[in-house]
């Protein structure tokens, strides 16, 4: 059932013996948000870092990924018509502060420092909350809309691709075109993760 939840959906169970173990169809990751009319091939998801986690104060970890659904579409990083297209990403009920997260990010990949050759993959950590060479940066903001509190933040720059980088297999970083990534389409995307440091939130 977990491997072929769609061969059993809307099938009913009877349990008269007690030797079966019903099982809901699950996936450790989750559905890409895209925009078919205005960035057809974009994909975009967010998720933890774990499925579940312990109760008490404990750090919750996001990561936030982009992808191409067809690599073979000449876009690289998130801008159409030279200007940029955010991330957006939101946690409901809580209003953090910048001394309550963490954000990273990993670049490189393409060319993204103002220097002609592929860059170095990196992981940045704090990322930018501004714009340095056409990198990969972020802006975080705190409000209250209609009696509910939101933090959002916003991640610019996020690359749709992160090809092959290094002479060797010890030193290779990156995905190779045709790699397939959750289970899904082919593809190949950059990611950012944002770290909480205080565990009152819900999915």
């Amino acid at each position: 059932m977990n491997r072929t939840p769609d061969q059993y959906r809307n099938v009913i169970f009877m349990n008269l013996h007690g030797e079966l173990l019903p099982m809901p169809p699950f996936r450790n990751y989750s559905d890409p948000a895209k925009d078919p009319e205005a960035y057809p091939q974009w994909r975009v998801v967010a998720h933890p870092e774990k499925l579940r986690n312990p109760g008490g104060a404990v750090a919750v970890r996001y990561r936030v990924y982009a992808w191409l659904d067809d690599p073979s579409v000449a876009d690289t990083i998130m801008e159409k018509g030279g200007v940029d297209v955010p991330i957006t990403f939101r946690i409901r009920d809580v209003l953090l502060t910048p001394a309550d997260v963490s954000v990273g990010a990993i670049t490189g990949g393409l060319d993204q420092d103002g220097v002609a050759g592929q860059d170095d993959y990196i992981a940045v950590a704090p990322a930018p909350t501004v714009l340095v060479a056409n990198k990969q940066y972020y802006t975080m903001t705190s409000y209250t809309d209609a009696g509910i509190k939101w933090t959002e933040f916003q991640f610019y720059n996020t690359p749709l691709k992160c090809p092959p980088r290094g002479a060797t297999i010890a030193t290779l970083k990156g995905l190779p075109n045709g790699t397939a990534v959750g289970g899904s389409a082919t593809r190949t995307g950059g990611s950012t993760g944002a770290s909480t440091s205080r565990a009152r939130r819900r999915r």
